[in-house]
This record gives structure tokens, C-alpha cells and sequence, in this order.
């Protein structure tokens, strides 16, 4: 991400969840969303800068969260939390302890039209990124 501009990607990703076999690019999505700055208790942001909870991600199929990665430009301590439907409950969660890189492996099931939100929970953090990785269901 650079320029300023806040980016948000869709691709098919070929991986194997716990359980399965190799998944199909067209069972699989991703979607990333991030911040150019560093920020505190705040929702990362979509394509365009505009924050998650205003613009999350729609979920186009009944599917399964299966995994979570995240960076920063340094070593922090903060939590990425995945939230849905403009509520404040966390669904999914991934505790970053003084690490620039991380990730986890879930299965919480979220259904088609759901609106998915990445919060940054944690101070100054320096430019995180998260990326959230569908399985179709």
C-alpha cells in the first residue's frame, strides 16, 4: 500500500483448509484491509480509505473464516479483530505480541450477505494490514 491510497484485494487462493483437500480457486476468497498510517482502537479500512465499518466486505457466499494473517511495519502488541454486521462482538481474533507478522487458523462459519469489519485493537500501531481468508461453505 502506497500513495496514501488503502487497498482491498479478492483472489482465489488454492489452499488447504484443516480437514479438506486441496481447495479450488473458486472455493476460495481473501480480502485485505489496511491503514497507511498508524492507528489506535480504530477499523481498518477498504479500497479507497473508507473504514470498515462504514464499507466492510460483503460475504457472496454461506462460508467459513479459515484464516487470518497480519503485519506491521515493525514489531507491535495489538489484536486484529474480525467483526460482522456492524456489531461490536469480535468473531474471530488474532493477538499480535510485539511481532511485525502473524497469523491463525479458524473456522467460524459466517452466511452469504453477512458484512464482515477488521478493527485494530491496540495503541499507535504502525501500519497494519490484514488479510481474511474465505472457504466457501
Amino acid at each position: 500500500m502506497s500513495g496514501g491510497r488503502n487497498h482491498v484485494w479478492y483472489t482465489g487462493c488454492g489452499l488447504t483448509a484443516p480437514g479438506s483437500d486441496v481447495l479450488g480457486e473458486d472455493d476460495m476468497s481473501s480480502f485485505t484491509m489496511g491503514r497507511d498510517d498508524n492507528v489506535t482502537d480504530s477499523y481498518l479500512e477498504t479500497e479507497g480509505g473508507v473504514p470498515s465499518n462504514l464499507a466492510g466486505h460483503v460475504v457472496p457466499w454461506d462460508a467459513y473464516i479459515v484464516a487470518i494473517t497480519a503485519a506491521t511495519e515493525g514489531a507491535e502488541t495489538w489484536t486484529a479483530e474480525v467483526r460482522k454486521n456492524d456489531s461490536p462482538a469480535v468473531i474471530a481474533s488474532l493477538a499480535m505480541a510485539a511481532v511485525a507478522k502473524n497469523n491463525a487458523v479458524y473456522g467460524v462459519s459466517v452466511s452469504a450477505g453477512d458484512e464482515l469489519q477488521v478493527f485494530c485493537n491496540g495503541t499507535d500501531v504502525g501500519k497494519p494490514v490484514v488479510t481474511v481468508y474465505l472457504r466457501k461453505a
